[in-house]
């Protein structure tokens, strides 16, 4: 994911995730590759940003919950699911 992100230069992008093992892992991985791209002395040709992070807890919210990224920036989106 992290190469597509590079490759296109798409640097700003938002994760959904759901309650699936591994998606708080998932998230803090990108929050740290996040943080690496920011330092000075890293020679990164895009900077990433994380405009948002979306967690989906029960297929009752998900309509509600992704209407709210409705307004933002946010075109790319990395999804970190089961299904």
């Amino acid at each position: 994911m992290v190469s597509l992100l590079h490759r296109y230069n798409w640097t700003s992008f938002s994760i959904v995730t759901s309650s699936v093992a591994g998606a708080a892992e998932f998230v803090s991985s990108l929050e740290a590759l996040e943080a690496k791209s920011r330092e000075k002395n890293v020679q990164s040709s895009a900077r990433l940003e994380i405009l948002s992070v979306v967690n989906i807890l029960s297929n009752d919210n998900v309509t509600e919950t992704l209407r709210d990224l409705r307004g933002t920036d946010t075109r790319i989106f990395l999804l970190h699911c089961s299904r």
